[in-house]
């Protein structure tokens, strides 16, 4: 089973892709929105993918649409049964 999750944000800088996942990570510049954030989601999300036997990558999608700007996916793999 593959879930994928996209959103219509920035996109994550290729040299913080690789660290999304640690807990407290927070790329430079990046925004909090004005709110609290503990900064562990993706953290745990990996664990528990982890703890299942799946894997969980983050990228960067091209647009779609030529006036389109670029946009993140993140997206996690489950084996489900040992399958």
């Amino acid at each position: 089973m593959e879930i994928t999750v996209e959103d219509q944000g920035p996109g994550i800088a290729e040299a913080d892709l690789p660290r999304v996942f640690e807990p407290y990570y927070r790329a430079a510049g990046a925004s909090a929105c004005g709110r609290r954030a503990s900064r562990l989601g993706l953290a745990v999300v990996k664990s528990l993918v982890d703890a299942h036997g799946g894997e969980i990558r983050a990228e960067n999608m091209a647009p779609r649409h030529q006036d389109d700007a670029d946009h993140s996916r993140r997206s996690l793999t489950l084996r489900v049964g040992g399958v």
